[in-house]
């Protein structure tokens, strides 16, 4: 594969440090995983490629979900992110197009009788979502007439158990 030309700015835009600093969304196990010799997955090894072709070292920031790598973009301690586009983050993240997509559902408790994602946005609906994910934005209708909380990871276990 021919390596792409980098320009002098662009690598100094992208690593002012010297090295790659890349966000990590450690929530979405699709992607990321995490041992005691570091990250691992299909986004650490994206990050080490970039990182290959600007000719520097990637350095891995670790995030416990999409949101908080993502209010990180202000602070200016990473360069980029593999984290999911989210409209209202436009103004302070400049999304690529995706590198991958995840298809998302809805999962429903034995005996719901919703057997649909239409079937999902009515009124007496209650969902539940993890914390700062980023998730709702690929589903494919906005869920306007349901009632909506989020949590963590535990909280939503117990709320699809009760």
């Amino acid at each position: 594969m021919k390596k792409p030309m980098i320009t002098g700015a662009a690598r100094a835009e992208l690593t002012p440090t010297g090295k790659l600093r890349v966000a990590l969304n450690c929530a979405n196990f699709l992607l990321v995983g995490r041992s005691a010799s570091g990250f691992h997955g299909v986004a650490p090894d994206l990050g080490h490629a970039l990182a290959e072709q600007l000719g520097v070292q990637a350095e891995f920031i670790g995030y416990d979900n999409a949101g908080l790598a993502a209010d990180a973009a202000s602070t200016g301690v990473w360069d980029v992110a593999f984290i999911g586009a989210e409209p209202a983050r436009a103004n302070q993240i400049a999304f690529t197009p995706a590198y991958v997509e995840i298809e998302a559902t809805f999962m429903v408790p034995p005996g719901s009788a919703i057997r649909t994602i239409d079937e999902v946005d009515r009124p007496g609906v209650h969902r539940r979502r993890r914390s700062r994910s980023l998730r709702p934005v690929s589903l494919p209708q906005p869920c306007a007439r349901t009632t909506g909380a989020r949590g963590g990871h535990s909280g939503l276990i117990r709320s699809f158990r009760a």
